[in-house]
């Protein structure tokens, strides 16, 4: 069972990014999954249903909600994920299960492939894709430079180059026009840990110029194609 972790965000200037990857790159180890040029390829479609429920909940500031997205990496298909967000309060939670190719291109044309709807995520998902008929919403894509500590699980991470899409319909080539959603000089940090932060890497943090925002690249995906 996935844990309850914290969550914060906030926007940064390109240049303060830079500083505060130099001074993480010092202190705590990058992700595995980073290249040799240290950043990767973050590729999510996003899921909703016909009355945009998770669009609109994450608007209103609904405490408790979620949203539902298929992720993968690099344009690499062979490794594919459903993956399940939550949000309670202050806390969020990811459940994730790995999928086939054939199986998310399924979700996608909206067959709810897996009949026993008790079958763990994606049984649930195959609910949604069923009864309140969850379709692709939006394309997003976006640069990804990734710390990890293990000491209270922490995973920092800058993201840039956001850009959405409409969803083509097809995974092999996802995206039909992409659109910047975010400005050339901007940077989104996100900083996730289960019961604590430890002090030296809070202090990293400190005298950064930052904005904290309580963003959502999946609303500003949407807001920027419709």
């Amino acid at each position: 069972m996935a844990v309850l972790r914290n969550e914060l965000k906030f926007y940064l200037h390109s240049a303060d990014a830079h500083l505060l990857e130099n001074r993480l790159a010092f202190a705590i180890k990058r992700d595995r999954h980073s290249s040799e040029i240290f950043s990767y390829l973050v590729q999510s479609l996003y899921f909703d249903d016909p009355a945009l429920t998770a669009f609109y909940e994450k608007l209103d500031g609904i405490e408790n909600r979620s949203k539902y997205r298929i992720r993968f990496y690099n344009d690499d298909l062979s490794y594919i994920r459903l993956e399940k967000k939550e949000k309670f309060r202050n806390l969020c939670r990811k459940t994730s299960e790995r999928i086939t190719l054939d199986v998310a291109q399924a979700f996608v044309d909206g067959q709810p492939v897996f009949q026993n709807f008790a079958d763990g995520l994606k049984g649930e998902f195959s609910h949604l894709i069923f009864h309140e008929r969850y379709r692709p919403m939006v394309y997003l894509s976006y640069q990804r430079k990734a710390f990890v500590y293990p000491t209270g699980n922490v995973r920092v991470t800058l993201d840039s180059t956001l850009k959405a899409s409409r969803f083509s319909g097809d995974l092999t080539r996802p995206c039909v026009t992409s659109v910047p959603v975010m400005d050339a000089t901007e940077t989104i940090l996100e900083i996730k840990f289960n019961q604590f932060l430890p002090h030296f890497i809070s202090e990293l943090f400190e005298d950064i110029p930052k904005q904290i925002s309580a963003i959502s690249k999946f609303c500003k995906g949407v807001e920027a194609l419709y």
